[in-house]
């Protein structure tokens, strides 16, 4: 996301969603606050964990999960909508109830305005990678992965209805909205538009 665009975005304004693992969107606060005038923002922080190991193993080159929740405090400090999405969440490495809860304590922590989650999906694209990734560094839990996948893009509908449920009751231990309250703008351009998720 570059500054040009959200510029285009404040000139012409539609309902936006911004989910991010970086933290140079604070570079840009001044413009995201023109554009929460005009139009309902929420930025999401991709925070599926707050374990510094599984960060390093799972997501090397990204941003700390703390970097990201430190920038999602400065958004918040000026006023914006900033969310956290625990995801996507790592079947047997950070979907258990105190891995979720301990990433909800620090978007609570960290001032967000709602907590959502997803479940792993392993696209065709990145499938070897993944499974290499796997069995480098969390071999025993290959046979999980393949029981819940198979084939599959998505887990089992049984896993997923039980990831929910936990989710869910961390959620509603940290009172928290699956997402923010969606706000009325009255635009003196009425500019008709879709809204836009990046």
């Amino acid at each position: 996301m570059t500054r040009g665009c959200l510029e285009a975005l404040v000139r012409y304004p539609m309902p936006t969603t911004i989910v991010t693992k970086g933290t140079l969107i604070v570079r840009d606060i001044d413009v995201l606050q023109a554009l929460d005038e005009r139009t309902d923002l929420t930025v999401y922080f991709s925070v599926p964990c707050v374990d510094d190991n599984v960060w390093r193993k799972a997501e090397p080159g990204a941003p700390s999960p703390r970097q990201r929740l430190r920038a999602l405090k400065m958004l918040r400090e000026a006023g914006l909508d900033a969310a956290v999405l625990c995801a996507p969440l790592l079947p047997g490495i950070s979907d258990s109830e105190e891995s979720i809860d301990r990433a909800a304590r620090a978007a609570s922590e960290a001032g967000a305005t709602a907590f959502r989650h997803r479940p792993l999906k392993i696209d065709s694209e990145i499938r070897d990678y993944y499974f290499d990734f796997l069995a480098t560094d969390f071999p025993v839990l290959v046979p999980l992965h393949t029981a819940l996948y198979g084939g599959s893009k998505l887990p089992t509908r049984e896993y997923q209805r039980e990831l929910d449920r936990r989710v869910a009751m961390v959620r509603s231990r940290y009172s928290f909205r699956e997402r923010p309250p969606r706000r009325v703008h009255q635009d003196p351009a009425d500019v008709q538009q879709l809204q836009l998720a990046i």
